[in-house]
Protein backbone atom coordinates (compact mmCIF):
# COMPACT_ATOMS: atom_id res chain seq x y z
CA UNK A 1 0.00 0.00 0.00
CA UNK A 2 1.39 3.36 -1.02
CA UNK A 3 -0.08 6.39 0.72
CA UNK A 4 0.77 9.97 -0.14
CA UNK A 5 -0.81 12.25 2.45
CA UNK A 6 0.05 15.89 2.84
CA UNK A 7 1.76 15.62 6.21
CA UNK A 8 1.58 18.66 8.48
CA UNK A 9 5.29 19.33 7.92
CA UNK A 10 5.10 18.90 4.15
CA UNK A 11 3.43 21.48 1.87
CA UNK A 12 0.83 20.07 -0.51
CA UNK A 13 1.89 19.93 -4.11
CA UNK A 14 0.24 22.75 -6.05
CA UNK A 15 0.88 21.44 -9.54
CA UNK A 16 0.54 18.08 -11.22
CA UNK A 17 2.70 16.82 -14.09
CA UNK A 18 0.90 15.87 -17.27
CA UNK A 19 -0.58 12.39 -17.34
CA UNK A 20 0.61 9.78 -19.82
CA UNK A 21 1.86 11.14 -23.13
CA UNK A 22 -0.55 14.06 -23.45
CA UNK A 23 2.10 16.54 -22.42
CA UNK A 24 5.51 16.81 -20.85
CA UNK A 25 7.87 13.87 -20.79
CA UNK A 26 6.51 10.34 -21.28
CA UNK A 27 6.39 8.27 -18.04
CA UNK A 28 9.50 6.22 -18.79
CA UNK A 29 11.60 9.38 -19.17
CA UNK A 30 10.19 11.12 -16.12
CA UNK A 31 10.72 8.05 -13.97
CA UNK A 32 14.32 7.57 -14.95
CA UNK A 33 15.98 4.72 -13.11
CA UNK A 34 12.87 3.48 -11.33
CA UNK A 35 10.95 3.04 -14.57
CA UNK A 36 13.81 1.10 -16.14
CA UNK A 37 14.31 -1.25 -13.18
CA UNK A 38 10.77 -1.91 -11.98
CA UNK A 39 9.54 -5.14 -13.51
CA UNK A 40 6.39 -5.37 -11.44
CA UNK A 41 3.45 -3.73 -13.23
CA UNK A 42 1.72 -3.31 -9.88
CA UNK A 43 4.60 -1.38 -8.33
CA UNK A 44 5.17 0.63 -11.49
CA UNK A 45 1.55 1.78 -11.65
CA UNK A 46 1.64 2.75 -7.98
CA UNK A 47 4.79 4.79 -8.47
CA UNK A 48 3.40 6.45 -11.61
CA UNK A 49 0.22 7.53 -9.82
CA UNK A 50 2.29 9.05 -7.02
CA UNK A 51 4.39 10.93 -9.55
CA UNK A 52 1.26 12.42 -11.11
CA UNK A 53 -0.23 13.52 -7.82
CA UNK A 54 -2.65 10.57 -7.68
CA UNK A 55 -4.43 9.36 -4.53
CA UNK A 56 -3.27 6.59 -2.22
CA UNK A 57 -2.66 3.24 -3.88
CA UNK A 58 -3.18 -0.32 -2.74
CA UNK A 59 -1.06 -2.55 -4.99
CA UNK A 60 -1.88 -6.25 -4.58
CA UNK A 61 0.44 -8.99 -5.78
CA UNK A 62 -1.47 -12.10 -6.78
CA UNK A 63 -5.04 -12.73 -5.74
CA UNK A 64 -5.74 -16.40 -6.40
CA UNK A 65 -5.69 -19.06 -3.68
CA UNK A 66 -2.58 -20.75 -5.05
CA UNK A 67 1.06 -20.07 -5.82
CA UNK A 68 0.13 -17.11 -8.01
CA UNK A 69 0.50 -15.15 -4.77
CA UNK A 70 2.24 -15.61 -1.40
CA UNK A 71 -0.27 -18.21 -0.13
CA UNK A 72 2.39 -20.92 0.27
CA UNK A 73 0.36 -23.97 1.26
CA UNK A 74 2.42 -26.36 -0.87
CA UNK A 75 6.09 -25.32 -0.99
CA UNK A 76 7.13 -22.23 0.94
CA UNK A 77 10.70 -22.15 -0.38
CA UNK A 78 9.62 -22.28 -4.02
CA UNK A 79 6.72 -19.88 -3.46
CA UNK A 80 8.53 -17.22 -1.45
CA UNK A 81 11.70 -17.44 -3.55
CA UNK A 82 9.64 -16.69 -6.63
CA UNK A 83 7.65 -13.78 -5.23
CA UNK A 84 10.53 -12.27 -3.26
CA UNK A 85 12.62 -12.49 -6.43
CA UNK A 86 9.88 -10.80 -8.45
CA UNK A 87 9.45 -7.91 -6.03
CA UNK A 88 12.82 -7.31 -4.35
CA UNK A 89 14.38 -5.03 -6.96
CA UNK A 90 11.12 -3.30 -7.99
CA UNK A 91 10.34 -2.29 -4.40
CA UNK A 92 13.93 -1.19 -3.78
CA UNK A 93 13.78 0.88 -6.96
CA UNK A 94 10.45 2.39 -5.90
CA UNK A 95 11.86 3.54 -2.55
CA UNK A 96 15.03 4.83 -4.17
CA UNK A 97 13.10 6.75 -6.78
CA UNK A 98 10.67 8.26 -4.29
CA UNK A 99 13.63 9.44 -2.22
CA UNK A 100 15.42 10.82 -5.29
CA UNK A 101 12.35 12.84 -6.27
CA UNK A 102 11.81 14.16 -2.74
CA UNK A 103 8.53 12.28 -2.31
CA UNK A 104 9.50 9.71 0.32
CA UNK A 105 9.14 12.12 3.25
CA UNK A 106 5.49 12.68 2.33
CA UNK A 107 4.75 9.10 1.26
CA UNK A 108 4.15 6.08 3.49
CA UNK A 109 4.93 2.69 1.96
CA UNK A 110 3.38 -0.25 3.87
CA UNK A 111 4.44 -3.78 2.94
CA UNK A 112 2.60 -6.72 4.44
CA UNK A 113 -0.31 -9.10 4.30
CA UNK A 114 -3.26 -10.13 6.40
CA UNK A 115 -1.20 -12.79 8.22
CA UNK A 116 2.10 -14.65 8.23
CA UNK A 117 2.97 -18.33 7.85
CA UNK A 118 3.26 -21.07 10.46
CA UNK A 119 6.78 -22.20 11.44
CA UNK A 120 5.76 -25.85 11.01
CA UNK A 121 4.71 -27.84 7.96
CA UNK A 122 1.01 -27.73 7.13
CA UNK A 123 0.67 -31.44 6.35
CA UNK A 124 2.36 -34.64 7.52
CA UNK A 125 4.29 -34.61 4.26
CA UNK A 126 5.18 -31.45 2.41
CA UNK A 127 6.87 -28.10 2.82
CA UNK A 128 3.88 -25.77 2.80
CA UNK A 129 2.86 -23.47 5.63
CA UNK A 130 -0.62 -22.61 6.86
CA UNK A 131 -1.76 -19.12 7.93
CA UNK A 132 -0.43 -17.60 11.14
CA UNK A 133 -2.05 -14.51 12.61
CA UNK A 134 -0.26 -14.72 15.97
CA UNK A 135 3.20 -13.57 14.97
CA UNK A 136 4.23 -12.01 11.66
CA UNK A 137 6.09 -9.07 10.22
CA UNK A 138 5.19 -5.96 8.24
CA UNK A 139 7.46 -3.09 7.26
CA UNK A 140 6.94 0.59 6.58
CA UNK A 141 9.04 3.29 4.98
CA UNK A 142 8.85 7.04 4.47
CA UNK A 143 6.33 9.48 5.88
CA UNK A 144 8.19 10.06 9.13
CA UNK A 145 8.78 6.35 9.85
CA UNK A 146 12.19 5.53 11.36
CA UNK A 147 14.53 3.59 9.12
CA UNK A 148 16.52 0.59 10.33
CA UNK A 149 14.32 -0.04 13.36
CA UNK A 150 12.89 -3.44 14.27
CA UNK A 151 10.17 -3.65 16.92
CA UNK A 152 8.84 -6.85 18.49
CA UNK A 153 9.92 -10.48 18.73
CA UNK A 154 8.31 -13.89 18.40
CA UNK A 155 8.94 -16.95 20.55
CA UNK A 156 11.81 -19.33 19.77
CA UNK A 157 9.65 -21.14 17.20
CA UNK A 158 8.54 -18.02 15.39
CA UNK A 159 4.90 -18.84 16.11
CA UNK A 160 3.64 -16.22 18.58
CA UNK A 161 4.58 -12.60 19.13
CA UNK A 162 5.84 -12.32 22.70
CA UNK A 163 7.61 -8.95 22.91
CA UNK A 164 6.20 -5.56 21.88
CA UNK A 165 3.08 -7.20 20.48
CA UNK A 166 0.85 -5.00 18.34
CA UNK A 167 -2.61 -5.44 16.85
CA UNK A 168 -3.39 -4.34 13.30
CA UNK A 169 -5.32 -1.44 14.79
CA UNK A 170 -1.99 -0.05 16.05
CA UNK A 171 -0.77 -0.12 12.45
CA UNK A 172 -3.88 1.80 11.40
CA UNK A 173 -3.36 4.27 14.25
CA UNK A 174 0.25 4.83 13.16
CA UNK A 175 -0.72 5.51 9.54
CA UNK A 176 -3.54 7.87 10.50
CA UNK A 177 -1.31 9.70 12.97
CA UNK A 178 1.33 10.25 10.30
CA UNK A 179 -1.38 11.62 8.03
CA UNK A 180 -2.17 14.23 10.65
CA UNK A 181 -5.39 12.54 11.82
CA UNK A 182 -6.42 11.50 15.33
CA UNK A 183 -7.08 7.75 15.04
CA UNK A 184 -9.28 7.78 18.14
CA UNK A 185 -11.55 10.54 16.86
CA UNK A 186 -11.80 9.74 13.16
CA UNK A 187 -14.93 7.70 12.40
CA UNK A 188 -16.99 6.64 9.41
CA UNK A 189 -20.68 5.78 9.27
CA UNK A 190 -21.33 2.17 8.29
CA UNK A 191 -24.09 -0.31 9.15
CA UNK A 192 -25.92 2.24 11.26
CA UNK A 193 -22.90 2.95 13.47
CA UNK A 194 -20.06 5.44 13.64
CA UNK A 195 -17.09 3.10 13.35
CA UNK A 196 -13.34 3.58 13.66
CA UNK A 197 -10.35 1.81 12.15
CA UNK A 198 -8.96 1.38 15.65
CA UNK A 199 -12.13 -0.16 17.07
CA UNK A 200 -14.29 0.91 19.98
CA UNK A 201 -11.42 0.59 22.47
CA UNK A 202 -9.12 2.80 20.44
CA UNK A 203 -5.37 2.43 19.87
CA UNK A 204 -2.24 4.51 20.03
CA UNK A 205 0.39 4.79 17.26
CA UNK A 206 3.53 2.66 17.51
CA UNK A 207 5.79 5.32 18.98
CA UNK A 208 9.00 3.30 18.59
CA UNK A 209 8.88 3.52 14.80
CA UNK A 210 7.93 7.20 14.47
Amino acid sequence: MIIQPALPSSPRRQTKPALGRRGGHPPERRFGECWDIVASESTRVGAYKLGTGGPSNDRTLGGAHNDDNWDAHTDIVKNHSKHAGDTDKPVAALLKDLKRRGLLDSTIVVWGGEFGRQPTAEYAKGTGRDHNSYGFTMWMSGGGIKGGVSVGKTDELGNNAVEDRFHVKHLHATILHQMGLDPNRLSYFYGGLNQKLVGVEGAEPIAKII
